[in-house]
């Protein structure tokens, strides 16, 4: 009998589950693979091994680290987050401050390398540096000390000593001679302090990114600081601090009164019931003052104002009595004046607190209370976020700051084109198209905000029971306070991952973790459909998604780390808007990092991060590593298919 042989065309079906095999009723069975490790589909068909990763530099203290994309105006960063420290990289390289000097005299000392250097100024205990060395130097004698991360332990004159990257001595097997380094050159390598540490609190960070009038920012999120932007303009010019939140947002009026001290700059106010904590320090707070009630035995005089009927009148002339503002006297003179501004907020900081009292810091952006109204205070509001409740996620959309997260069911949006305030109204309590917008979901459960995306229809919010459509009454029309509305349009439900745009499909994780959904907005009906892309490699996910990451060039794929540090892929593309159809190809494919074909993990990824690479001709992916200690941390980039290398 002769033999016979099955041809397969392409493999851009991916790895499926065993309980998937067998269909061969699906049109992209046919393409499908058993198992697929450490390679991938392309989306001409071919299967083909995956790249290889390139070390580039243990983390901070070779702790575990969250990465997050920065993408300025002319170049991309990788930034890196690690227990209160953040450094930048770009390329296949930490971005390095302008402080450097020249290596004169080198020598290794109980393990710990000193060198004297041209001029010390500028670098200090416990900055982590490198070495450059020039071509002319022997790398072999360098080899220990080339292209890696060092802690200065020690700085006497001129002198620097060294350790590992955690400031630790050398191990044994690290050898130099005297002045071998001589003629190298010391880098100081760009970090920046943060107020996040722990693993949970890294790994939940996200990053909202927007061009602010020319600066490009990222503000960064967490339940457990304040928000914190970091602006890069370049290399060299690098900053993070909080986000100086001038103007809310706030709660709702507290069904209380109170008193001030004063007008402006630092006063005490004093509430009529209600007490202040710990955590409100750092508040901001809004307060009311409006003209003392109208009362018909009082004689006012010119200029006086009352407030009548929720409205603010001025008396426009002297020795006026029983006239009920709004009306005219015996002699048919209107001797009330409307006085609109005559009430008005003002706004700041609750710097301090003693229970029944706080010290509020009225901001520089806020006029100050009117002294004409007196040391009442009839309306007033405390701000939203607070110590264990900022933001977690957010999206700039149609010229605001959008954030949520810090409550559930609730959002909050920027003045309009003022990404730092988020006044509800003016000082005079006018709701103003461009006022901040505070809304609440309503609905029948409970609606954990887990991600913002803009969409063409508006703005889509993942949340814990579905996906909402947040936009203007009337499509075209900008959102405004009055406008604004929200509609939930699909109950899929969204775990608390970062989704990502892969062409025209909107991807993000269902909220048990392990299905991912590509989702968009039907071409005829309008309506949006979450389709299932891993439903035949349900196996690769099982652990469960905590980060996605899309790659366009060399490949289009989107990337997946799971819960126990495992990496996977999936090779996708849509061309399509009606929903019915299915993509292009979704394969999915399984890869170990410095393990064995077996899938024995060595190294775990912890986190993942795309951007452009410096060659202008595809995406890199920045993977996060640590071994099986968790101890030994590293930033590993994927190198781009088809290198000649």
């Amino acid at each position: 009998m002769a033999r016979s042989a099955f041809h397969q065309t392409a493999f851009l079906g991916g790895e499926w589950s065993p309980n998937a095999q067998g269909r061969s009723d699906l049109p992209s069975y046919k393409h499908a693979m058993n198992v697929c490790m450490n390679g991938m589909p392309v989306e001409e068909g071919a299967w083909t091994r995956r790249s290889g990763t390139q070390f580039i530099a243990s983390t901070r203290n070779k702790g575990y680290a969250k990465l997050l994309p920065f993408h300025g105006t002319n170049t991309s960063y990788l930034l890196e987050f690690t227990d209160n420290s953040l450094r930048v990289y770009q390329g296949t390289s930490p971005v390095f401050t302008t402080i450097n000097s020249t290596v004169s005299a080198s020598s290794l000392s109980a393990q710990f390398l000193t060198v004297t250097v041209a001029t010390s100024t500028g670098f200090l205990v416990g900055d982590d540096v490198m070495l450059w060395a020039p071509s002319t130097l022997d790398y072999a004698a360098i080899g220990p000390f080339r292209n890696r991360v060092m802690k200065v332990t020690a700085i006497s004159g001129n002198d620097i000593t060294m350790g590992d990257e955690t400031g630790a001595a050398f191990g044994a097997g690290v050898t130099s001679g005297a002045n071998v380094l001589a003629t190298c050159v010391l880098y100081q390598l760009i970090r920046m302090n943060t107020p996040w540490s722990g693993n949970s609190t890294l790994r939940a960070l996200r990053g909202v990114q927007a061009d602010d009038i020319g600066t490009t920012n990222s503000i960064i999120l967490s339940s457990t600081a304040q928000p914190h932007k970091i602006t890069i303009t370049t290399a060299g010019a690098m900053s993070i601090a909080a986000l100086p939140l001038l103007d809310g947002p706030y709660l709702d009026p507290q069904a209380d009164t109170g008193t001030v001290s004063g007008y402006s700059g630092t006063i005490t106010f004093t509430p009529a019931s209600s007490t202040f904590t710990a955590t409100d320090v750092g508040r901001t707070i809004r307060l009311f003052s409006q003209p003392a009630a109208w009362l018909v035995g009082t004689t006012y005089a010119q200029g006086d104002t009352v407030t009548y009927q929720s409205s603010y009148w001025k008396s426009a002339v002297a020795g006026n009595i029983g006239v009920i503002p709004g009306t005219l006297n015996s002699s048919n003179v209107m001797v009330w004046l409307p006085a609109p501004q005559a009430a008005s907020w003002a706004w700041g900081t609750i710097g301090a607190q003693a229970t029944t009292t706080a010290s509020v810091v009225i901001s520089s952006s806020s006029p100050a209370l009117q002294s004409a109204n007196g040391a009442t205070i009839t309306s007033w509001r405390l701000g939203v976020y607070t110590s264990g409740q900022y933001p977690t996620c957010g999206v700039y959309f149609g010229g605001r700051l959008y954030l949520g997260g810090a409550i559930v069911n609730r959002f909050d949006a920027s003045v309009s084109g003022d990404f730092d305030n988020f006044a509800p109204t003016d000082q005079f309590g006018n709701v103003l198209d461009s006022s901040a917008i505070s809304l609440t979901l309503n609905s029948d459960d409970l609606n954990n905000i887990r991600w913002m995306a803009a969409d063409h229809q508006g703005l889509l919010m993942g949340t814990s029971s579905g996906e909402w459509l947040i936009r203007a009454s009337n499509l075209d029309d900008p959102i405004t306070p009055t406008s604004v509305q929200a509609h939930k349009v699909t109950r899929y439900g969204c775990a608390a991952v970062e989704p990502f745009r892969a062409g025209m499909s909107l991807i993000f994780v269902q909220r048990y973790g392990q299905r991912v959904l590509e989702y968009l907005a039907d071409t005829l009906s309008g309506r949006f459909t979450g389709r299932h892309l891993n439903e035949v490699a349900k196996h690769i996910t099982a652990a469960g998604i905590v980060e996605l990451a899309y790659q366009e060039e060399k490949a289009p794929v989107l990337w997946a780390i799971m819960t126990d540090g495992s990496l996977a892929g999936c090779t996708y593309r849509r061309v399509s808007r009606f929903v019915t159809e299915a993509p292009v190809f979704q394969g999915w494919h399984r890869h170990v990092i410095g393990g064995s074909y077996a899938g024995a993990l060595v190294r775990a990824a912890t986190s993942i991060a795309v951007i452009p690479g410096n060659d202008a001709l595809s995406d890199l992916l920045y993977i996060a590593t640590t071994d099986t200690s968790g101890n030994n941390g590293a930033v590993e980039v994927l190198r781009p298919l088809y290198e000649d290398v």
